[in-house]
């Protein structure tokens, strides 16, 4: 990576590390002081604030260019990151369905870019192997599920709404297992297979919290759940960008 690159790159996490911090320091104070409405607790500053750090992280994805893994991981990355904005934009302006839609598309294109090599990994590893894998996958989508039944279902009033949580659920399950599968399947460098991981973990423990602020009647509940979102999206965000970049590589340490 050429030195400017990598002034750039340090500049735009910087923003984005002060940026949260203002965000952080305006939902929290707010609720320190009892001085925010129930009802909507996030301040449109704050939202605004938050759409920018979206922003930046997909910025910090699209000028990955030569210091990516390969061309074809770093095409998927930068189209993921876009439909990351398009999402946060959505629910920045209200639009709640398309933006859960949008991030049902995002968790299946991270299942694919996290999940490469997966098939051909399978097809070499023993069978031991193969059953261990099964299992654990199943055991995740078990936990989720859990998760999901006694803290969000008893708050869905519809069909509909149901059968689209189910749907993202078993999308982020998969997404969760196929992302720290990546450290065995070994596609990935370690590093950016780690940082793919747990930049997922971070993604799962936001979009709970996304549910509860969707699904809860206005509370403190809902409210702490609204400030936590984003203290887990942002660094699930960071971490997801800078698996596209080839850490190990010599001319990304120059």
């Amino acid at each position: 990576m050429q030195r400017k690159k990598k002034y750039l790159v340090f500049s735009i996490l910087t923003l984005i590390a002060i940026l949260s911090s203002l965000f952080i320091i305006l939902d929290w104070s707010g609720f320190i002081f009892n001085t925010y409405d129930i009802n909507d607790p996030v301040s449109l500053n704050s939202s605004r604030i938050k759409l920018l750090v979206s922003f930046l992280c997909t910025l910090l994805v699209c000028i990955i260019g030569r210091d990516g893994i390969n061309k074809r991981d770093t095409r998927r990355l930068t189209f993921i990151f876009i439909l990351v904005f398009f999402a946060d934009f959505n629910f920045f302006i209200g639009n709640a369905v398309l933006g859960i839609l949008t991030f049902g598309i995002v968790q299946t294109l991270l299942i694919l870019r996290n999940g490469t090599g997966f098939k051909e990994f399978l097809i070499n590893s023993k069978i031991s192997d193969r059953l261990r894998f099964i299992i654990t996958g199943i055991f995740i989508l078990i936990i989720l599920g859990t998760l999901f039944r006694y803290i969000l279902y008893p708050h869905i009033n519809s069909k509909p709404i149901l059968y689209v949580l189910l749907t993202y659920q078993l999308l982020l399950g998969c997404s969760f297992f196929t992302a720290w599968a990546s450290l065995k399947i070994r596609y990935f460098p370690t590093i950016n297979a780690l940082f793919a991981a747990l930049g997922m973990t971070f993604f799962l423990l936001c979009d709970l919290t996304v549910g509860m602020n969707l699904l809860f009647s206005p509370s403190i509940y809902r409210t702490v759940a609204s400030y936590l979102t984003w203290i887990f999206y942002t660094p699930a965000l960071i971490l997801i960008g800078l698996s596209g970049y080839d850490i190990n590589s010599h001319t990304t340490l120059k």
